[in-house]
């Protein structure tokens, strides 16, 4: 149920809270760019570039 939602999404949080920023970045980025529920192409390189700097900080933050 929800309860397990926001239990779920808590413990997710905790987990990568020192990726906090770039998980920001990438959804701001995205919500920016979207139009008529689409990514235009000249939009998509910045918000891959944005997605692969969050894949490298939760690399970084498994690997310590």
């Amino acid at each position: 149920g929800r309860l397990m939602s926001i239990t779920k999404a808590f413990k997710i949080v905790k987990r990568y809270s020192s990726c906090i920023d770039e998980i920001i970045d990438l959804a701001e980025t995205i919500h920016a760019s979207v139009k008529d529920g689409k990514v235009p192409r000249e939009e998509r390189s910045l918000c891959m570039k944005k997605f692969w700097a969050l894949v490298k900080a939760v690399e970084d933050s498994t690997n310590p």
